[in-house]
């Protein structure tokens, strides 16, 4: 049986920041937060279709965000050498 959840905008930023701002060593670079925890990371997000997907979906939100700001580009490279 899958269940389906829904959260409030509010709810989910809580879930975001705590991510971001948690006590140093709770979430590492590269770790897989959920409702405010770490998980582990699925099977397939570390299969070689799944290293794929990410790398074309990232590939198509940096065309996205640069559509709406020439900027976007540069503001990548520089935080992300």
């Amino acid at each position: 049986m899958e269940i389906t959840m829904a959260l409030p905008a509010a709810v989910g930023g809580q879930h975001i920041v705590w991510a971001a701002v948690a006590p140093d060593g709770t979430v590492k670079n590269g770790d897989y937060a959920s409702m405010s925890e770490v998980r582990e990371v699925s099977d397939y997000a570390l299969s070689k279709d799944g290293l794929a997907v990410e790398a074309r979906v990232w590939d198509e939100l940096l065309k996205i965000l640069e559509k709406a700001d020439n900027a976007v580009p540069g503001v990548v490279e520089l935080c992300l050498k």
